[in-house]
């Protein structure tokens, strides 16, 4: 057929790679909702309130499809070796050390500054710098089979997750597809 022949990791190895990936973004989502909650109790009602969690809800699910899409982009990409026959333990990292970076982007165009600067400034060096020490911590993971099998039974933890917070997403569509549509 062709003359190449794509592989991927095995299907166990994804859901686990998927569920850390999901537990991260789906979390950040649900307490950047309840952050905000009390406030939009006051001048929301129950159905805006919905509304919002729902969006908030399809949006952290098409994250985390796009996410784990990057990750076996790279297991694709990257010679075998590196990436595919360690893919529980690299692409779970992998995906933590990406997702923390922007968590510290988000974080830091946030905060205020006493002298003014671009956003961009102020996000790029700890975003930066977390997306470089992602291959060295990568490589220490491989070298180190303890700490990999380790890291990987810890993000066989994260499978349930999947289980509570891709249904929930489904049913978040079909609300917001009954409110907008019917």
């Amino acid at each position: 057929m062709g003359i190449y022949k794509i592989s991927l990791p095995p299907r166990r190895e994804i859901g686990t790679v998927f569920g850390v990936i999901v537990c991260f973004i789906f979390s950040w989502v649900m307490l950047a909702f309840f952050k905000r909650l009390n406030y939009w109790v006051l001048y929301l009602d129950i159905t805006s309130l919905l509304e919002m969690l729902a969006f908030g809800l399809v949006n952290a699910l098409l994250e985390s499809l796009f996410t784990l899409g990057l990750v076996l982009l790279l297991a694709i990409a990257l010679p075998s070796r590196w990436f595919r026959e360690h893919f529980e333990t690299q692409g779970a990292l992998t995906s933590v050390m990406f997702l923390a970076g922007i968590l510290v982007m988000n974080a830091t165009q946030s905060m205020p500054s006493i002298v003014p600067r671009l956003p961009f400034e102020r996000a790029t060096i700890p975003a930066l710098c977390l997306f470089a020490i992602t291959p060295a911590v990568n490589i220490m993971f491989i070298k180190s089979p303890q700490v990999a099998t380790w890291f990987a039974s810890i993000s066989r933890r994260f499978v349930p997750f999947i289980f509570i917070y891709v249904p929930l997403s489904f049913v978040s569509m079909l609300f917001l597809l009954i409110q907008y549509i019917l």
